[in-house]
């Protein structure tokens, strides 16, 4: 309503009057229900309808039956969160911004947590703003090495995957001995020796050209 009052040049007060001179939702206008009476704005109406006059009790069941409702419908794709423990690492949802926090307490006020980020700074955030950390069953150990390769691939697989940049294909560090000595002795008697790259086969071919 304010931003369609400043991109029409506008005053807000007079689109705030008639907004609550404005009946809505099957009820009376919002200044009806608090005052029982209409308010006087610009355009014309009749003496006789800016008298006060008593609101129906019925709306007032109205209200409470437009609200129930509302709820069933929000509660339909709802789930009540987990609760947060004393010390637990949550991450505070505050719009795009994200930050580490730890819970130190529960609040007075339903589904709320005090909690304390890494400055030192306590807040009240909703259960619903705070994220919980995960915590891996097995820690790792800060002096623990990371996990090396086996002495199956070893050298070998690492001279086959030399030229990775100009050969798509490299040998299998599966391959058994014997399986290995024959392609040796193909390379040999075919052409160059090792593995056959695109590098060496195109070598291969210009000497042939050349011969």
């Amino acid at each position: 309503m304010l931003k369609k009052s400043i991109l029409s040049d506008s005053d807000f007060y007079l689109v705030l009057l008639n907004y609550r001179n404005t009946p809505r939702d099957g009820l009376s206008s919002p200044a009806q229900l608090l005052m029982s009476r209409r308010l006087r704005c610009k355009l014309p109406v009749h003496p006789e309808l800016l008298k006060p006059q008593p609101v129906n009790s019925s709306e007032h069941d109205t209200m409470l039956l437009n609200q129930h409702k509302a709820k069933v419908r929000y509660d339909v794709h709802c789930k009540e969160l987990p609760p947060l423990d004393i010390g637990d690492d949550v991450v505070c949802v505050e719009g795009k911004a994200r930050t580490r926090a730890t819970v130190v307490g529960k609040a007075a006020t339903p589904r709320s947590y005090i909690v304390q980020n890494k400055m030192g700074g306590k807040f009240r955030r909703n259960r619903r703003h705070l994220i919980k950390c995960m915590v891996s069953d097995e820690p790792v150990s800060p002096n623990s090495e990371p996990p090396q390769p086996s002495a199956d691939c070893g050298e070998e697989f690492k001279d086959a995957c030399e030229d990775v940049g100009q050969s798509e294909t490299c040998e299998n560090p599966s391959y058994d001995n014997a399986h290995k000595a024959d392609n040796q002795q193909t390379h040999a008697s075919d052409g160059p020796t090792g593995i056959m790259t695109r590098r060496k086969a195109k070598l291969f071919a210009e000497n042939q050209s050349k011969k």
